[in-house]
């Protein structure tokens, strides 16, 4: 007698050799998703394994995914620490995504983004030129503190800077976490970089997870537009 398999069955089967035999890091993510889908607790745990196997193949989404896993303690023990930690590796891996695609920017340009996205240090001296140069006013405190109060995300993320490193003002860490919440609160990307790092520096660890998953789904859905990709 001839077996008859319906596409679906022979989709699911050309996916889960992939997954198994290729080591195939998207259809490992595939399944894992399937797996998740289903919201049960031993399916969950299955989806965790894939996904820490589809991760460790440098897929981003599966770094990303796995965050969420030990944020919310769905497959795995809730840990925060751990979801900052693959939240980070997502968010510092969409460099390795481009670089798989035809990019526009130069070498140096690629050089200097990359290094943006995975040198915190880098990141805020360039995020502070950048703020130093657009400010030009003599008292730039007092513009972004007058300009922060009235709502504008790019001065409350600023004034949450000068809080925090004591420029140009006294120095005040609860002052520097209040603006830059309110900075993030608006969607504005370095507001939400900056408060994720402030929480997880306090060791505010529920908090910075937070953050950082919601910065890294605006780098990942970025990520998308320029690879022309559906949006995480």
């Amino acid at each position: 007698m001839n077996a008859v398999y319906s596409e679906k069955f022979r989709a699911w089967a050309d996916l889960w050799h992939k997954a198994e035999k290729q080591n195939d890091a998207e259809a490992q993510y595939i399944i894992a998703s399937l797996y998740y889908s289903t919201d049960k607790k031993e399916n969950c745990a299955k989806a965790a394994e894939l996904l820490r196997r589809s991760a460790k193949n440098k897929y981003t989404d599966a770094m990303f995914a796995l965050g969420t896993l030990y944020e919310n303690g769905k497959g795995v023990r809730k840990n925060h620490k751990l979801a900052i930690k693959w939240y980070k590796a997502a968010e510092s891996n969409i460099s390795y995504d481009l670089d798989k695609y035809h990019d526009p920017l130069s070498h140096a340009e690629e050089a200097a983004l990359k290094r943006y996205f995975t040198d915190d240090g880098y990141r805020e001296f360039i995020d502070e030129l950048i703020e130093s140069e657009e400010a030009g006013k003599d008292d730039t405190f007092k513009y972004d503190r007058k300009a922060a109060e009235k709502g504008d995300a790019k001065a409350q993320n600023s004034l949450g800077h000068r809080y925090y490193y004591g420029h140009g003002t006294v120095k005040d860490i609860h002052q520097a976490g209040y603006w830059y919440l309110k900075s993030a609160e608006q969607g504005y990307e370095a507001g939400m970089i900056h408060r994720a790092e402030f929480c997880e520096r306090e060791k505010n660890y529920a908090e910075a997870a937070k953050w950082y998953r919601k910065y890294t789904v605006l780098r990942i859905n970025w990520r998308n537009e320029r690879l022309g990709l559906v949006e995480q």
